[in-house]
C-alpha cells in the first residue's frame, strides 16, 4: 500500500526534487570534498530540504478535501489515522529516497579517500531522516486543518522561512549546528551521544503526537514526554551550545609517514601531503639547521603542513599544482622576523631555490640575479649557502646576511 500511495501521490515527485537540492548542496560547482565522514554528515544535514517536505505533505494531506471524498472515506473500514499515516509515510519515503541517493554517492567517495571516521558522525544522518518525518507530520497537520490547500502550503512554508535562523528553529531542526550569535562548537568536535539521542526521541515523539492529534486520537501519552524533552533541550541550548558536541580526543593525533605528518582528522590528505613535502625535505637533508619533519602548525624548525580543501577527485581546490601549498610548507622556515629587514629579499631567494620556484621572487631583479648566481654554484656550495642563510636569519645576523648577497 505504501508504494502505491507513493507512486500515486506527490512523494514520487518529491524524490527527484530533494535529490537535486541535496546533490547541489553536496556536489555543486566549487564545492570542496566534504570529508571526512563527519563533514559529509554535516553537509547533508545542513541542506534545507524541509520546505519541500512540508509543501508536499500539505498538498498530499489535503487530497481528500480537494477531491470531495472525505465523507465517503469516513465510512470505509480503514480508520482515519491509517489513511493519514499512509499519506505521511509516502512523503517521508519520497524525502528519504531523495536524500539517500546523493548520500550514497558521497559515502562511496569518502570511503575511497579513506576519510577519518569520527565517533558518532552517523547521528547527524539518523536525525536528518527523522527530521524529514517530523516536517512531513507538520505539513500533514497543516494540510488537514487548513481548508485551502494553496493557503496552507504558502502559510506553512512562510512560517518555516520566518523561523529560519531563530532559536526555535534551532530546537525543531535538531539543534546540531550553531546558529548566529552563539559560540562555535569546540575544535575537533564530534556529536555528543546523549543530546543526539534526546533529539531523536524528541523528533519521534513529536511526529507521533502530531499524527495522533490530527487523527483525533488521544495523544497525552506522547504529548507529556515531548513537552519534557523540549524543556530539557531549550534549557541546554540556552546554557551552552557545546552541550551538543564533545571534543574528539583522537582527531588531532599525528599520523606520520617517513617524517611527514598530518592530523588524524586529515588522514585522507596524507598521500598528497607526502608527495609534496617529502621531496622538499630530501633536498635539504643533512644541511645543518634544515628541517627534518613536516607537521601541522607554523614553525621555523619544520615544514608547515597547512590544511587544504580538496575537490571530489582528490585535487586541491583553488591551488592547481599545489603551488601555494608548497610555498606555505617552507615559508615559516625561510621567513625573516619583521625587525630583520636585511633578510627580506634573501628569504624569497632561499625559498625560490629550495622549491625551484622563481615565482616566489615577486619580480625582483636583484633577487633574480642572486638566485641565478646561486644556481650556478655546485651542489655543495648551494647547500652551504642555504645552511649559512638559516643560521643567519634565525639570529638576524645582519653582517652574515649581507655576506650572502
Amino acid at each position: 500500500m505504501l508504494l502505491t500511495e507513493y507512486r500515486r501521490g506527490v512523494g514520487v515527485l518529491l524524490t527527484p526534487v530533494i535529490a537535486l537540492v541535496v546533490w547541489l548542496g553536496v556536489f555543486g560547482a566549487g564545492t570542496p570534498w566534504p570529508g571526512p565522514w563527519l563533514k559529509l554528515a554535516e553537509t547533508v544535514h545542513q541542506v534545507s530540504v524541509e520546505p519541500f517536505v512540508i509543501a508536499a505533505a500539505v498538498w498530499q494531506a489535503g487530497r481528500e478535501r480537494r477531491r470531495g471524498t472525505r465523507d465517503l472515506l469516513s465510512v470505509t473500514p480503514r480508520a482515519r489515522w491509517q489513511r493519514l499515516s499512509l499519506s505521511w509515510a509516502s512523503i517521508v519515503l519520497g524525502g528519504a529516497l531523495g536524500v539517500l541517493l546523493p548520500l550514497l554517492v558521497g559515502t562511496v567517495l569518502v570511503a575511497l579517500h579513506d576519510g577519518y571516521m569520527a565517533p558518532g558522525w552517523w547521528w547527524l544522518i539518523v536525525n536528518t531522516f527523522l527530521g524529514i518525518g517530523f516536517h512531513a507530520a507538520v505539513g500533514t497537520v497543516v494540510g488537514v486543518l487548513v481548508p485551502s490547500p494553496l493557503l496552507g502550503l504558502v502559510g506553512a512554508v512562510a512560517a518555516y522561512v520566518a523561523l529560519f535562523g531563530t532559536s526555535l528553529r534551532g530546537v525543531l531542526l535538531l539543534g546540531q549546528t550553531p546558529i548566529a550569535g552563539w559560540p562555535p562548537p569546540p575544535d575537533f568536535r564530534v556529536p555528543n551521544s546523549g543530546p543526539q539521542v534526546l533529539m531523536a526521541l524528541w523528533l519521534v515523539m513529536s511526529t507521533a503526537a502530531l499524527i495522533a492529534v490530527v487523527s483525533q486520537h488521544r495523544a497525552a501519552f506522547v504529548v507529556i514526554p515531548v513537552a519534557l524533552a523540549l524543556a530539557v533541550v531549550l534549557h541546554a541550548r540556552a546554557e551552552n551550545v557545546g552541550w551538543f558536541w564533545r571534543v574528539d580526543q583522537h582527531a588531532d593525533e599525528l599520523i606520520c609517514r617517513d617524517n611527514v605528518c598530518v592530523l588524524r582528522e586529515d588522514l585522507h590528505q596524507l598521500d598528497l601531503v607526502f608527495a609534496a613535502a617529502k621531496p622538499v625535505l630530501d633536498k635539504v637533508s643533512g644541511i645543518p639547521g634544515a628541517p627534518t619533519t613536516a607537521v601541522p602548525g607554523e614553525g621555523a624548525t619544520h615544514l608547515w603542513v597547512a590544511r587544504r580543501d580538496l575537490d571530489w577527485s582528490g585535487k586541491s581546490v583553488r591551488d592547481p599544482g599545489d603551488t601555494y601549498f608548497r610555498r606555505t610548507l617552507v615559508w615559516s622556515v625561510v621567513h625573516h622576523p619583521e625587525s630583520c629587514s636585511a633578510a627580506a629579499d634573501l628569504s624569497r631567494v632561499a625559498g625560490a631555490w629550495w622549491l625551484a620556484d622563481p615565482g616566489m621572487l615577486e619580480a625582483s631583479t636583484d633577487s633574480a640575479a642572486l638566485l641565478d648566481r646561486l644556481n650556478r654554484l655546485d651542489v655543495v656550495a648551494q647547500r652551504k649557502w642555504f645552511g649559512d642563510f638559516l643560521a643567519a636569519v634565525r639570529r638576524c645576523d645582519e653582517p652574515a646576511l649581507m655576506a650572502l648577497r
